[in-house]
């Protein structure tokens, strides 16, 4: 009888926590998810949020989460594999940023925030999460870092992103990656004969350019008015990367102007280097391959390998 009633005792805190769960996530405006690494089973509180509608509950969630994601989204299914993985295998609190489609049609990002809990012996057992709509905080986010003239990350953006990169670089063995900064030439002289809409044109024209050569394999910012920089990622080799920049080189920056056509070109200083070097620490040293550049005569680039 004793532990009968214990046991009713206990399944009714139960519901009342639930209860209050319920409650809180409802208040919060978020979606509570809570997955028992054991039975593989994934519980949803507060299931019908954002215009989604998830279920109470999945079994055997590694293999039956394919049934809610469309066959041909191969990159959500991606995603959904990572976080799976981390709840299972990861420990402490993080964090992960979903793109997914709403019913409706509507593009949404969902916030996922994770954290494991441990049992008195140590061991994880529960991975508890907390979904939000995070897209308009990342469209805000994403407008502040972004210049407004060529869509380009602006130079705070540009300088937090390449620590980024550049601190995963850190400590890895055969490394290796690019830093230029480029430099429009004459730029004031097309301004002060053109007008500052023509102004506007180059720079725009010149991100334009930029970003097809280099964008897939790295990062490209606007630093200044005519100052660009670009940290190129693991490029292949030097000789493959020098091809590219005297492509560049040979293309320069084309824009027609009450049909007139401006050609302008540009001076690149580029570090070609294997060490986990800072923002500030490689733009000093591509900024003196720059000068190098510029004494050499404009409309060149030079390299300096570290």
């Amino acid at each position: 009888w004793q532990e009968k009633h214990q046991i009713e005792k206990f399944n009714e805190q139960l519901m009342y926590d639930e209860n209050l769960f319920r409650i809180a996530s409802e208040k919060s405006g978020v979606i509570i998810m809570s997955y028992i690494i054991k039975t593989k089973q994934l519980h949803f509180v507060n299931n019908h949020m954002f215009g989604l509608s998830f279920p109470d509950r999945v079994d055997n969630l590694p293999e039956n989460f394919m049934k809610y994601i469309p066959r041909d989204d191969t990159k959500l299914k991606e995603e959904a594999r990572k976080i799976i993985a981390s709840m299972e295998n990861d420990i402490g609190t993080r964090v992960f940023f979903l793109p997914i489609k709403r019913p409706d049609g509507r593009d949404m990002i969902l916030r996922i925030q994770l954290i494991s809990l441990s049992g008195a012996d140590g061991e994880v057992r529960q991975c508890v999460g907390v979904l939000e709509d995070a897209t308009e905080t990342l469209h805000l986010r994403e407008k502040a870092d972004r210049d407004s003239l060529t869509g380009l990350f602006n130079r705070s953006r540009a300088i937090e992103k390449i620590n980024e990169v550049l601190k995963d670089f850190k400590g890895k063995e055969g490394s290796v990656h690019a830093c230029m900064i480029l430099d429009l030439d004459n730029f004031k002289q097309v301004n002060d004969t053109y007008g500052h809409p023509c102004g506007d044109a180059v720079p725009l024209e010149a991100a334009r350019v930029f970003r097809s050569f280099f964008a897939e394999s790295g990062h490209v910012g606007r630093i200044g008015g005519d100052e660009f920089m670009i940290l190129c990622q693991k490029p292949e080799n030097l000789k493959t990367f020098k091809e590219n920049l005297q492509l560049l080189e040979n293309h320069g920056i084309f824009i027609w102007w009450k049909s007139q056509e401006i050609h302008v070109k540009f001076s690149a200083g580029c570090i070609f280097s294997k060490d986990g070097d800072t923002y500030d620490l490689l733009y000093q040293k591509a900024d003196q391959a720059l000068y190098r550049a510029k004494k050499l005569g404009k409309g060149r680039y030079y390299i300096e390998e570290s």
